[in-house]
């Protein structure tokens, strides 16, 4: 991770996208959007969904515009592959990450009580959980844009720019507690959560000198996310 020499606009990038964007969604848009009678929320989930499509591609532009207006190289801001450590140290997160959460799913689909404890789990988002074979497919579309969009905007931009001004474990931590705060429209508990993950992704990153190792895991935690939903929503039969 290279830190970046800050202008003006950095901060007023992150400042609209990573601040005011979030909060006008969790404290105006989410508010309105739930107080929507039920049958309307199922169909606009889809419109939903390409509205998160656009902001991700802000996001990814924030960090994209150091490389392509400002001469910054791709390893700059993670989009280096890994290589010899990093590369079987990325590998081992990934396939350990996917055989957890493949275990996890199976194991809740075999318990009678699965679907009732991921309708719990999920109760603060099931709004925005896919509930039809289209959103379904959509569903994996966000979240493969979200792995990318989010990572370059709190690990591959914020963090390269908060790591200019601080040390580098309070820049970690103050991109992890803003990738938080970002979700605030799942509640406390979901700040604390996504937190909590922002800190894990940073730790790939370093390990691994490649965002494209947290990029992936992300991805493959909200895919995961998604299916758990559409199983425990979507559905009453057994199968």
């Amino acid at each position: 991770m290279t830190p970046i020499e800050p202008t003006i606009w950095d901060f007023v990038i992150v400042a609209t996208l990573a601040a005011v964007l979030p909060a006008y969604t969790a404290f105006y848009t989410l508010p309105r959007l739930l107080r929507l009678p039920r049958a309307t929320i199922e169909t606009i989930r889809s419109r939903v969904y390409v509205q998160s499509l656009v902001t991700q591609w802000l996001f990814a532009g924030a960090a994209l515009q150091l490389v392509l207006l400002r001469g910054y190289a791709w390893s700059d801001i993670g989009l280096a592959l890994p290589t010899g450590n990093g590369l079987l140290i990325g590998a081992a997160i990934i396939g350990g990450l996917a055989a957890l959460l493949v275990i996890q799913h199976i194991r809740l689909r075999r318990n009678p009580e699965g679907r009732a404890l991921v309708r719990h789990a999920l109760q603060r988002v099931e709004w925005i959980l896919p509930r039809t074979q289209p959103q379904r497919r959509l569903w994996w579309v966000v979240s493969a844009h979200a792995g990318w969009g989010e990572e370059l905007m709190y690990r591959g931009f914020v963090f390269a720019l908060l790591a200019s001004l601080l040390p580098l474990w309070a820049a970690a931590g103050a991109s992890c507690i803003l990738f938080g705060l970002a979700h605030a429209y799942q509640g406390v508990r979901g700040i604390v959560l996504t937190s909590v993950l922002g800190s894990a992704f940073v730790g790939m990153y370093l390990l691994t000198g490649s965002l494209w190792v947290p990029i992936a895991a992300h991805a493959l935690y909200d895919i995961h996310a998604g299916e758990l939903g559409f199983w425990a929503f979507a559905r009453d039969d057994d199968d």
